[in-house]
């Protein structure tokens, strides 16, 4: 028995994919022409390539290997990757064609040189600042989450709020003696993971009855303590992220089983 016909005809969703693929491959036609080799083969791997790249199934993302990456600090991801060019224009056209939309007000990436941060309010003594950051790009880094109203604030620069000093603490004992100062200083406490708060769980209070903030990072607490196979359960610390946690648990046959949208960056 043949399907149903309508099943075999796109829906909205597919022709308007369909028709923001059509605008681009039109605006690209003449530059791709030009850049033909003559050699079959790869000029249809090329092609092949920038069809992939339009719809998110090419290597758009930097060059995995070139050293050390950096987490944006105004947004998701690493610095350098990201979805190509080619798949930006045909979101952007799709978002045209959906909402009939003539254009956008296009807002750069900022860059961190050019974020202005009011001064730490308070002071380290000398067994914190050893561990302790006040450096620009820490501080902005750890004052929002990934909510779609911090991206905004980060996108245009509103940095109103920072954390004034950003703990990365490798010992219990200097949690200790990082959360009796603050006791003693009345100094708000903020546990940082991966950031990947949306519901502003990471960001700076604003309550008037502290001196100040430090964001506490978790990032080298990031080992699996103990796994009892009997019970299938697993102690481990605050900062190690969901694949590390997945691929440490993976030789002992468990897992979380959970896998939250933020994954890459949840704790």
């Amino acid at each position: 028995m043949s399907p149903p016909l309508d099943t075999l005809l796109p829906n909205d969703d597919q022709k308007q994919m369909l028709a923001a693929v059509g605008r681009v491959l039109s605006r690209h036609a003449g530059q791709w022409n030009a850049q033909r080799s003559g050699n079959v083969l790869a000029d249809l791997r090329a092609a092949t390539q920038a069809l992939s790249g339009m719809v998110g199934r090419g290597a758009a993302d930097a060059d995995k290997d070139a050293g050390p990456k950096v987490r944006k600090f105004w947004g998701w991801g690493y610095e350098g990757e990201g979805p190509g060019e080619l798949m930006v224009e045909v979101f952007l056209e799709l978002l045209k064609l959906r909402f009939g939309l003539e254009g956008y007000d296009e807002v750069p990436a900022p860059r961190i040189e050019d974020i202005e941060l009011r001064p730490p309010r308070f002071g380290l003594p000398e067994e914190l600042a050893t561990f302790c950051s006040d450096a620009r790009l820490d501080r902005a880094s750890h004052s929002y989450g990934k909510a779609f109203r911090d991206i905004v604030r980060a996108l245009h620069g509103r940095y109103d709020n920072p954390t004034d000093y950003v703990a990365y603490p490798e010992t219990e004992d200097q949690i200790l003696a990082l959360i009796r100062f603050c006791e003693a200083r009345n100094i708000s406490l903020t546990p940082y993971g991966g950031g990947s708060s949306v519901v502003g769980g990471v960001e700076p209070t604003r309550s008037v009855k502290y001196e100040g903030t430090i964001t506490l990072d978790m990032r080298n607490f990031d080992r699996v303590l103990e796994v009892d196979e009997t019970s299938r359960a697993a102690r481990v610390q605050a900062g190690i992220y969901g694949p590390a946690l997945e691929a440490a648990l993976k030789p002992y046959g468990l897992s979380p089983r959970f896998y939250p949208q933020s994954f890459q960056f949840s704790t």
